[in-house]
């Protein structure tokens, strides 16, 4: 059977491969690797974050970025927002790693005592593949948000 786990990155250069995979795949306008990179290592640092690399039987395949903040602005409750979220798998095995990824997240927000999840779909899939796959599992959709309580 094959296993997904996750871990943190354990270098800066396992952080900028991270970041290298996710360029790769889009416009060389939409973002600068090194502005990234430096970008995301300061995000990494944070206590709030939650950066971690995906593994499918020990392979990396992916990689996500989540961060803890307010709910919004009028509110006195944190979230967990996913801001980040690359994988290069396809078929039933990328529809597994969302589902195993935001089931890594939900355990998260319950260690944390937070109540609320949010992902947001990447502009590059207009099909809004990963809030479709998250309202399968319960989460409420709104265009390419999607919102779980907890």
């Amino acid at each position: 059977m094959s296993v997904i786990n996750f871990r943190k990155p354990i270098s800066e250069e396992e952080l900028y491969n991270c970041i290298k995979l996710y360029s790769d795949t889009v416009s060389d306008s939409f973002i600068d690797i090194n502005k990234a990179f430096q970008n995301l290592k300061q995000t990494y640092k944070n206590p709030y974050s939650i950066f971690r690399i995906i593994l499918h039987n020990n392979i990396k395949i992916g990689w996500f970025l989540a961060v803890i903040s307010n709910t919004s602005e009028h509110s006195n409750t944190n979230s967990i927002n996913q801001k980040y979220y690359y994988c290069n798998t396809t078929g039933f095995l990328s529809v597994r790693c969302v589902k195993e990824t935001f089931k890594y997240l939900e355990q998260e927000a319950r260690i944390r005592k937070i109540k609320v999840l949010t992902a947001t779909n990447s502009p590059y899939d207009e099909r809004l593949q990963l809030v479709r796959i998250l309202e399968k599992q319960g989460w409420k959709r709104h265009s390419y948000y999607a919102i779980k309580q907890l």
